[in-house]
């Protein structure tokens, strides 16, 4: 539940209440947290004994020290902005630094251009990193410190095959739930026995390990595994995997190494090489960055300073997917034209889009830190509402139509009626925001008005032009003048082409429909509707994530995809659009919507407009 700012904070869960303001989060987390002095750990393998404390506090000055450590494997999504929004808001908000340090170890799946990426995205959503680091920096660092766990006793090297090491954790596994049954078995020794954990001495393994280095290995055939504790009943203590072997070239190292560290082996080091006082992850890490757990017992095995470790939520939309396995699928597989369609949760698909900075931070903030279950899903609704909120302060309003029909005024040139050439439109007509000025519009016998709001009969509630009702034969055009119907054609095909009006020399009338409208001179241009990218995500009336829904239905996710999550139309736009065309420029297009350029596709000579977000909430699930 939402944690007030003057309630005690309790361990198992902090979140800001929607509206609250950042400060209260701010404040929650620091007591949660607590102050980098405070941290002598919490017993077991976590224990910063008082000269070790000492020492990192004069390293640090006692500031906090946080990170964001992406892996440069694929494209980040707004998930990994939350991840930006608490490391960098909790050290700026604490007069603290935190690291963009980049965790490089499997050169496998890691390109440049991700790593580009990632830079780009941090300084688009205003992140400053202290400094901007990668775990391969630590190389040298962490090959010495594998050999002084060897040394230790607390490594070895490993050559059992994958599907050998699988029984043995299986055999672990079934001896555990025994144990739990409260049946009385022995321990399985020999199923789980290792000739390089059990009968290899340190200078044996030492040597072995240095062969590994040396390439004198094919992959798979050996690796290096981190002596932990089989009787434990977490399975994180079951020797996990510290380095493999990898014949691939690595960004930054290129072919120097041959064996790269695992994530289990590297996090945790190079958070205490680089002095972080808080590491902050999503639950799933829990059982690794508990106390009695792999990572403080690497640090303790190698008697370094413990940073204070913490979990909360992983955050999730509703209608979307978020992991990076499926977003790959959807790419690969054409669902989507690539990680920047405008569909995605990707930040580049969010930038193109028109999602700002502004937004996205704001969206991250309101939906605060919980850690009330592994996820925690959020309503898609929340996030366009924050945008939504942004816009319809800040964004210029412009005359546009979709789906027009020709209007004729036939006594446009009578001098008597006095028809304007142009019209004076506010760029805001909201009070308060005056300071928008205004603009000039052509004013044509020829203009365009929404087919929706012309029809031949009446219904209830309806507001536009209707030839035979006596309070609908007349419309307002917004900001200019009153019409009148006087008759109508159709084409071929019985539709209706264009409709004759006359303009009234008074506009006194009160109660008419006001409707949208463009002068003949308005700009062609393709406009894209997005809707949801999945449908039927909704369980037991709650809405939830598509892995979600798909599971709950029994199908694959992308039996849920909405082949209709994208239509294309055809809109006209006043013609002064044509002098705004830049990549950050964002327009409410009267009654349509919230719209920006596609950043890809548009061009001066064919503009492509992309849907930002609807001027009201979506209800349709």
């Amino acid at each position: 539940e939402p944690v007030g700012a003057d309630a005690a904070v309790p361990a198992a869960d902090v979140q800001a209440a929607p509206d609250a303001p950042s400060g209260d989060l701010d404040e929650q987390m620091r007591r949660t947290l607590g102050q980098p002095s405070e941290n002598t750990g919490r017993g077991d393998y976590y224990v910063n004994p008082p000269e070790r404390l000492a020492k990192h506090l004069e390293i640090t000055g006692g500031k906090w020290q946080l990170r964001f450590p992406p892996e440069p494997n694929g494209w980040l999504h707004i998930g990994h902005a939350k991840a930006m929004s608490v490391n960098f808001g909790i050290a700026r908000a604490n007069e603290g630094n935190c690291y963009l340090r980049f965790d490089d170890t499997n050169p496998e799946a890691e390109k440049q251009e991700y790593i580009d990426g990632i830079l780009e995205n941090v300084a688009w959503l205003g992140h400053k990193p202290f400094k901007i680091t990668y775990t391969s920096d630590y190389f040298e660092e962490m090959y010495d410190l594998a050999c002084e766990l060897i040394r230790r006793g607390k490594a070895y090297v490993c050559r059992m095959t994958g599907e050998q090491v699988k029984a043995q954790r299986d055999a672990l596994i079934q001896y555990n739930k025994e144990i739990a049954a409260g049946n009385n078995v022995d321990f399985p020794t020999a199923a789980v026995h290792d000739v390089g954990r059990d009968d290899l001495t340190p200078e044996q393994n030492l040597e072995l390990f240095e062969q590994m280095r040396q390439g004198r290995f094919a992959e798979g055939e050996a690796t290096l595994r981190m002596k932990g504790d089989f009787h434990s009943k977490n399975p994180n203590m079951w020797d996990h995997m510290a380095y493999r072997i990898m014949y691939k070239e690595h960004p930054r190292t290129g072919d120097k190494w041959c064996i790269y560290p695992t994530y289990d082996y590297s996090h945790c080091l190079v958070d205490s090489l680089e002095n972080i006082t808080h590491s902050l992850c999503t639950l799933e890490f829990e059982t690794r960055q508990a106390k009695d757990s792999s990572y403080h017992w690497l640090l303790d095995a190698l008697d370094m300073y413990h940073p204070k470790t913490w979990e909360s939520s992983r955050c999730s939309i509703s209608f979307n997917v978020m992991s990076k396995r499926r977003l790959q699928k959807l790419v690969l597989e054409k669902f989507v034209s690539g990680w920047d369609d405008p569909r995605l949760l990707t930040l580049a698909g969010l930038r193109r889009r028109g999602y700002t900075p502004a937004a996205i931070n704001a969206f991250c903030r309101r939906i605060g830190i919980a850690r009330s279950s592994n996820e925690v899903c959020v309503s898609i609704s929340q996030l366009e509402a924050c945008i939504r909120a942004e816009l319809d302060h800040e964004a210029p309003r412009r005359l546009a139509v979709l789906d027009p029909i020709k209007v004729i005024i036939t006594n446009y040139d009578d001098p008597e009626v006095g028809a304007p050439k142009t019209v004076t439109v506010p760029n805001h007509p909201t009070k308060g925001r005056e300071d928008m000025g205004s603009r000039e519009v052509d004013f044509t016998r020829e203009l365009y008005i929404p087919r929706e709001k012309f029809r031949l009969d009446m219904v209830k509630g309806y507001k536009g032009m209707v030839p035979d009702s006596p309070k609908n034969t007349s419309i307002r055009l917004l900001n200019a003048a009153v019409i009148t119907y006087e008759s109508h054609e159709l084409d071929a095909a019985g539709n209706i082409s264009e409709v004759r009006v006359k303009l009234e020399s008074t506009a006194q009338q009160k109660g008419l429909s006001v409707v949208s409208w463009v002068p003949s001179t308005a700009v062609k241009a393709e406009a894209r509707i997005y809707g949801r990218l999945f449908k039927d995500c909704v369980v037991d009336g709650v809405e939830v994530h598509a892995e979600r829904a798909a599971k709950e239905r029994g199908v694959d996710f992308v039996d849920l995809f909405n082949h209709d999550s994208l239509h294309t139309a055809d809109i006209l736009i006043e013609p002064g659009i044509l002098g705004e065309l830049t990549v950050d420029a964002r327009w409410q297009f009267i009654t349509v919507g919230y719209f920006c350029i596609d950043r890809v596709d548009s061009t001066p000579e064919a503009p492509v407009f992309n849907l930002i977000v609807g001027l009201k909430e979506d209800k349709s699930k």
